[in-house]
C-alpha cells in the first residue's frame, strides 16, 4: 500500500471535496464579520445563478455564488466557522497552543517530523472544533441569527477534550514508529502509512475532531497490531492483503483518482468505518466500536461515499 501526499488538505482539494465556487468573490471583498448585509444572501437557488454561501478565504470571508445547494451549504458552514475563529477563535488557539507546548521531547519531535507547525496546528484545531459546535445549530443566514450562534459555539467547543487526545495519539504514534521499526519492511511501511495519514500538515483542520478524539483508540489498536506482526510475520501479511481493496479505494476517492467525490463528512464516515475494519483484523483483542466487515464497508461507500460523487 503507497500513499502519494501526506496532505490530506491537498488531497481534499483533488478530489473535489473542498468545495469550490462557480464565480468570483462580491465585489472582490473579503470581510472579517458579518458586514456584507444579509441581503447578500438572500435569493439561493436563482435560476441560471446559483446559490449564494459565504466562502472561507483564510484570512477571512468572501460571498460566492455555488452551483448546487450541497456545495454551497458546505462552503457555507466553513465560512461561518471562520467567523467564528477570527470573532474568538485566538483564545482557543492558545489553549491549543500550550497543550502542544507541553509534550514530551520525543512526541515534540514525532510531531515535528510529521510536518505540522505549533502555531498552526493550534489555530487549526480552535477552527475545526468551532466548525463542529457550530454543526449542530441552523446555519446562520444573517447577523442576527451569527450573533446567537457565537457564544454558544464558544462555549460548546470540545478544543479541551480534542487536544488532549491528540497529545496522546502522538505519544502512542511515537512509541509505535519505534517499535515498528523491528519489523519487515514492508509492515513497517503499511504501519506508517496509516499513521502518515493521521497527522500531516493541516491535519487538525481538515480532520473532524470527532475524527481525532479517536486517534488514541486507533493508535492502541496499531499498538497490538505491532505486537501481534513482531511474532507472526505471514499472518500480518494476510491481513493486509484483505485490507488493502478497501483502503486503495478510500485512497483513490480522496486523491481525486477515483470518481469525484462532493460529500466530505461521508468520505469521513468511510475513513472511521476502514479504522473499524482495520481494528477487527490486527487488533481483534480491542473491542469494535458498531460491527464490521467487507460487505458493509461496500454498502457504505455505495450508499455514502458513491452517492456524493
Amino acid at each position: 500500500m503507497v500513499f502519494d501526499t501526506r496532505d490530506l488538505a491537498e488531497a481534499l482539494s483533488a478530489a473535489g471535496v473542498a468545495p469550490s465556487a462557480s464565480s468570483a468573490t462580491l465585489d472582490g471583498r473579503i470581510f472579517t464579520s458579518w458586514d456584507f448585509g444579509d441581503a447578500a444572501l438572500s435569493g439561493r437557488a436563482t435560476a441560471g445563478v446559483g446559490h449564494a454561501a459565504l466562502h472561507d478565504e483564510g484570512s477571512g470571508v468572501s460571498v460566492r455564488m455555488f452551483r448546487d445547494a450541497k456545495s454551497a451549504a458546505a462552503a457555507h458552514r466553513d465560512g461561518v466557522a471562520r467567523l467564528l475563529y477570527i470573532a474568538a477563535g485566538e483564545k482557543l488557539a492558545r489553549r491549543a497552543a500550550a497543550a502542544l507546548r507541553a509534550l514530551d521531547p520525543g512526541t515534540a519531535f514525532f510531531f515535528k517530523s510529521s510536518g505540522c507547525t505549533a502555531e498552526q496546528a493550534a489555530r487549526d484545531v480552535a477552527f475545526a472544533t468551532l466548525r463542529e459546535a457550530a454543526d449542530p445549530h441552523a446555519p446562520p443566514e444573517s447577523k442576527r441569527d451569527f450573533e446567537a450562534l457565537l457564544p454558544a459555539a464558544a462555549r460548546e467547543a470540545r478544543l479541551d477534550e480534542t487536544m488532549a487526545a491528540f497529545a496522546e495519539a502522538l505519544r502512542l504514534a511515537a512509541a509505535n514508529e519505534r517499535a515498528a521499526a523491528k519489523l519487515p519492511g514492508d509492515i513497517a511501511e503499511s504501519i506508517a502509512v496509516q499513521t502518515a495519514w493521521m497527522f500531516f500538515p493541516r491535519c487538525l483542520k481538515n480532520t473532524p475532531p470527532g475524527t481525532v478524539r479517536l486517534y488514541p483508540r486507533w493508535m492502541k489498536a496499531q499498538a497490538d497490531r505491532i505486537a501481534r506482526a513482531s511474532f507472526n510475520h505471514a499472518g500480518d501479511r494476510t491481513k493486509s492483503a484483505r485490507f488493502a481493496p478497501y483502503w486503495e479505494q478510500y485512497v483513490a476517492a480522496a486523491t481525486g483518482k477515483g470518481s469525484r467525490v462532493r460529500d466530505r463528512a461521508a468520505l469521513a464516515e468511510y475513513r472511521n468505518a476502514l479504522e473499524e475494519y482495520r481494528i477487527a483484523l490486527f487488533a481483534p483483542g480491542t473491542k469494535t466500536l458498531y460491527k464490521t466487515s467487507p460487505e458493509r464497508l461496500a454498502l457504505l461507500f455505495e450508499t455514502k461515499v458513491a452517492a456524493g460523487i
